[in-house]
């Protein structure tokens, strides 16, 4: 039932359909491909723009808080009272530039995992200062073993604790960076799955319509050509069977249609010239809506030859009569000639 709602469907509205299919498959495929690509575009932005940076960020909070620690060391164990001065203004300058890389790293549009993770570092920081100010304070009172021992001791936990927290949120925002990456290539993929299974899926229902179209079109195309061959020939006895509804279709009715007038109309001169043959002037036709359009006058022209030919008969009924009638007369004349002369002797 199916193939033949399909074998019914005109042929412009297949070859149409055929492009919609194409069109449809071509406009999925490239959606999906605008999609993933933004997609990726997007995981891309943010490798560069966002966690590149995060890394870079806690990389250098890092390493300067390592500049500040080395700095405390050397005011920790000089006595010289201006270079302590000069280690104390170099320290100041590297707070602040500590300070501005936390704010620069809380201005970044991280996870809120790492945001957290560099506030506990800031707030361990600012205990780490708390207890620079107290070893500062030592040392410039130039008792070496307090300074040592609040340099050894909670000053270099505090410092560990915050170097830890910088290189957790290092690792933690690589791993992440790892982690989009991995599903930009995801995405990547799927991007060519899709067009693999897309162009796939169109090429095949593309290629299956056209051999459909082929051979629906090709076969009956044959047999029309193979019956206008036969006519043309004068064997009349065809009969075209392709029922559909298209315009293949609408041609072999319309042919199967000419070839039945053409055959009703060869029937009916043959049936009435044997009529006429026997003398039967007043035969009808027996299928006269054959005779339509350009057949008309083939019609036209048998009634005139039948009328002809009823004037010549009736022409020559008269003719005949005549001489029935002169002969009949003259027999007259011979027999009073006969009865006079028999009375003359």
């Amino acid at each position: 039932m199916k193939n033949k709602s399909m074998r019914d469907v005109k042929i412009s509205a297949k070859l149409l359909l055929l492009a919609l299919v194409s069109v449809v498959g071509l406009c999925i495929l490239g959606g999906e491909s605008v999609s993933t690509a933004r997609q990726i575009n997007q995981v891309s932005a943010e490798l560069n723009d966002v966690w590149i940076n995060a890394v870079i960020v806690a990389e250098e909070l890092n390493t300067t808080t390592s500049d500040y620690r080395i700095q405390e060391s050397r005011h920790a164990i000089t006595t010289d009272p201006e270079l302590m001065a000069e280690l104390e203004q170099e320290m100041r300058s590297i707070a602040n530039v500590i300070e501005g890389k936390f704010q620069t790293y809380k201005r970044l549009p991280t996870r809120e995992t790492d945001q957290m993770i560099i506030q506990e570092a800031e707030g361990v920081w600012k205990e780490y200062l708390e207890c620079s100010k107290v070893l500062i304070e030592t040392s410039m009172g130039n008792d070496r073993e307090k300074a040592t021992e609040l340099m050894m001791g909670e000053s270099q936990e505090l410092f560990n604790e915050a170097s830890d927290l910088f290189l957790k949120a290092v690792e933690r925002t690589k791993y992440e960076t790892s982690v989009e990456r991995a599903r930009a290539d995801e995405l990547y993929q799927r991007l060519s799955r899709v067009k693999i299974v897309v162009i796939a899926l169109v090429a095949l229902i593309v290629i299956g319509m056209s051999v459909y179209l082929i051979r629906g079109i090709r076969k009956p195309m044959e047999d029309l050509a193979e019956a206008a061959r036969r006519a043309t020939s004068g064997n009349l006895d065809i009969e075209l069977e392709y029922q559909s509804r298209d315009e293949i279709g609408t041609v072999t009715e319309a042919m199967n249609v000419l070839i039945k007038r053409l055959k009703d109309i060869i029937s009916d001169e043959i049936w009435m010239f044997q009529e006429i043959g026997s003398e039967n002037f007043d035969v009808r036709s027996n299928c006269e809506q054959a005779y339509r359009g350009d057949f008309a006058p083939i019609l036209y022209a048998f009634t005139s030859l039948q009328s002809r030919l009823k004037e010549m008969d009736r022409q020559q009924d008269e003719k005949i009569s005549r001489l029935k009638e002169e002969n009949r007369q003259l027999e007259e004349k011979l027999a009073r000639l006969e009865e006079d002369g028999q009375q003359k002797q």
